[in-house]
């Protein structure tokens, strides 16, 4: 789910040098870059800042300028920025920012032989995400680690479509526009807690709480000036619609001989439009180390998903609209069963096979 990239891209960026500062910069084909990197107190804090672009829709602006003006724009642009301090040895703070932007689309200007009516076209789609996250690392013991997150996201893809007629010598307009967005915006905490008991036991448990506020709209203008009949301006789905996602979770990990045990549970409460769904869901997986080289495994699970995505199979267009479960719609159910086998090879070869049985319920086809 995008949801959970968003939350988890934080960690997954490198630290900053804390000795010295330093940077780098380049530029290829189509895309230039540029990060920087360094101390800003003590070796204590230090910072990373990255960023990318690309320069394809400036490259094409010379030839837009010889009424070659219906070439596509293509654009992206990411920027990704981390500072951590150290408390002391036994804590840290972390802060992290990512955003970044792909937007696709064409402009056309002509008009008729005549020059008596002339027209603009212009459409185009695109997506962006914002996420900010600070994380709070905790080492209580040798044994006992804590993360306390708070984070605050922000998705949305759009498509629109403007085209615009005008006639002379009275200067009529016409206009039909549409707009078509997905949002999601999302502000929560979590606190995760890791407890290593032994070589052969370990721990695992936390809590989150999300507020969704989920954005799905879709307008519709058509102004015509010469027939008030035909005039239309119209909104479809722009009701905002919050939600309240609570969920608590147990992992347990035990190691005997060649045996390897997961069990864990998960515990969610999924509060919108008056409805509360509160949902269980039991995993189990373990691993038999038949020999050094072969491993079996197996794996049960029951999963629930709170989003719906609903994909427009049929045009080819990346229309994809995410919503949430609501009084009416239930969230998606699903159970997995799954068996395999791991076989490694000498000099590195690996092969792995693995068969699985899964049903799902309440899915919603557009």
């Amino acid at each position: 789910m995008i949801v959970l990239f968003i939350l988890f891209i934080s960690f997954m960026l490198r630290e900053g040098n804390n000795q010295k500062f330093s940077g780098e910069a380049g530029i290829g084909l189509l895309t230039t870059h540029l990060l920087l990197e360094g101390p800003i107190k003590n070796e204590k804090t230090s910072f990373i800042l990255s960023g990318r672009r690309t320069f394809l829709d400036v490259a094409t602006l010379p030839f837009k300028n010889k009424n070659l003006n219906d070439l596509p724009a293509y654009y992206f642009y990411d920027l990704n920025g981390k500072s951590n301090h150290r408390i002391n040895k036994r804590n840290r703070i972390y802060l992290s920012i990512y955003t970044g932007e792909d937007y696709s689309g064409t402009k056309y200007k002509g008009s008729s032989g005549d020059f008596s009516k002339k027209f603009e076209c212009s459409n185009g789609f695109g997506w962006s995400n914002l996420t900010t996250s600070a994380r709070w690392n905790s080492v209580f013991s040798k044994r006992l680690f804590s993360n306390l997150t708070f984070i605050y996201s922000k998705y949305l893809f759009k498509t629109e479509e403007t085209k615009s007629e005008t006639f002379d010598p009275n200067g009529i307009l016409d206009v039909y526009q549409s707009r078509y967005t997905s949002g999601i915006d999302d502000i929560g905490g979590r606190w995760d807690i890791e407890f290593y008991a032994n070589t052969f036991h370990t721990l695992r448990t936390g809590t989150n709480y999300t507020y969704h506020t989920f954005n799905p709209d879709f307008n519709i203008r058509k102004d015509l000036q010469d027939s008030i009949n035909n005039s239309l301006d119209t909104s479809y789905g722009n009701k905002k619609i919050n939600i309240r996602d609570i969920y608590l979770y147990a992992e347990d990990e035990i190691k005997i001989k060649r045996f390897t045990i997961n069990l864990g549970v998960h515990f969610s409460v999924f509060k919108v439009e008056g409805v509360n769904y509160n949902l269980i869901q039991p995993r189990m997986s373990m691993s038999y180390e038949v020999t050094s080289k072969l491993n079996l495994k197996a794996g049960y699970g029951i999963l629930n998903q709170h989003l719906h995505l609903l994909t427009n199979s049929s045009i080819g267009l990346p229309t994809d609209l995410w919503l949430p479960a609501t009084r009416r719609i239930k969230p998606q159910h699903g159970a997995y069963y799954s068996t395999g086998a791991y076989y490694a090879f000498p000099k590195g070869l690996k092969l792995s096979m693995e068969g699985y049985y899964r049903e799902m319920k309440n899915l919603i086809e557009l």
